[in-house]
Formats: structure tokens, C-alpha cells, sequence
């Protein structure tokens, strides 16, 4: 269809993505932002279906309905994944080339991207940096993880007898 402006939403990063080591691309509602991207019409349905299940639509994304306004003035409704998981963090420096590359591709700014990395919080998780969950015992008490390659009873390097 071409390229538009999704208005009233801002990029940022959230989540984490194993594949690509650090938080991955969606938007919020913002008033007063926008964001450039492409926009595509897919009318296969075996087409939808892989989308969804490349993006990780409903587990990963949820996939709402914005109107896009188009380069040629025209004001279409789209379906858009925004990301399910808001806890908000650093991208991949590789991931954020990707985008930059497609983002070139198709005639955009590649301005946003910076916009949106500066505008993270500070304490926002580093790429590359998983966050470890704590199991919660039953009880209500935190079970820690146990370290790689040790068993219970023992600790690293010794033996139990």
C-alpha cells in the first residue's frame, strides 16, 4: 500500500526477545507523536496466519486497529502488533540495524529510532542482559535459582559423600 504516519503513538522498545538479544520494537498511545513505518495489504489468509505467528500474535502481540495516514493524504484503518509485555528496554544494536535498514528501504526517517532509545528510562534493562525471574514457593517464600551444574546438597566442586 506504501508508507504512512501512525499518529498519537510513539515508538519505544519493550519486552525481551531471545532471538534478537534486547527488547523488541512497538508503540504506545502518545499524544502529540507519531511514527513513520510501511504499510501492507495482505489478502491471503495463510499469509495473516503466518504474520501472526512470526510476530507471536496472541501470546507476544496483540494485534489493534489505528488509522495510518498515507503519504498520498489518504487515511486508511490498519491492523497493528503492539507488544503485550510493557516493561520497557534496550534493543539489540543489531536489531536496531534492521530496522534502520527497512526503515531506509522504503524512504523514512531513521530519526525516530534515536528519538525513541532517548526517551527510555533510565533504569531501562540493557540488551543482552537477561532479567532471572525468582520461582515463588508455595509457602509465599522466594526460591532461588540454582546455579548451573550444581545439585542439591552440594555445593560447586565438591563432592557429596
Amino acid at each position: 500500500m506504501g508508507v504512512g504516519t501512525l499518529k498519537g503513538y510513539r515508538l519505544t522498545f519493550t519486552g525481551s526477545s531471545g532471538g534478537w538479544g534486547g527488547a523488541v520494537a512497538t508503540v504506545k498511545p502518545s499524544e502529540g507523536s507519531e511514527v513513520p513505518g510501511a504499510v501492507y495489504s495482505l489478502t491471503d489468509p495463510d499469509d495473516v496466519r503466518r504474520l501472526d505467528a512470526a510476530e507471536g500474535f496472541p501470546f507476544a502481540y496483540d494485534c489493534v486497529s489505528v488509522e495510518v495516514k498515507l503519504t498520498s493524504g489518504e487515511d486508511v484503518a490498519v491492523w497493528c502488533y503492539v507488544k503485550n509485555d510493557t516493561r520497557e528496554g534496550q534493543p539489540s544494536s543489531e536489531y536496531l540495524k534492521t530496522i534502520a535498514v527497512g526503515l531506509r528501504e522504503h524512504g523514512l526517517p531513521v530519526e525516530h529510532l534515536a528519538d525513541a532509545l532517548v526517551a527510555l528510562p533510565a533504569d531501562a534493562p540493557a540488551a543482552g542482559r537477561p532479567v532471572v525471574k525468582r520461582k515463588r514457593h508455595p509457602a509465599g517464600r522466594t526460591k532461588q535459582p540454582r546455579k548451573r551444574g550444581t545439585k542439591r546438597g552440594t555445593k560447586r566442586g565438591t563432592k557429596k559423600a
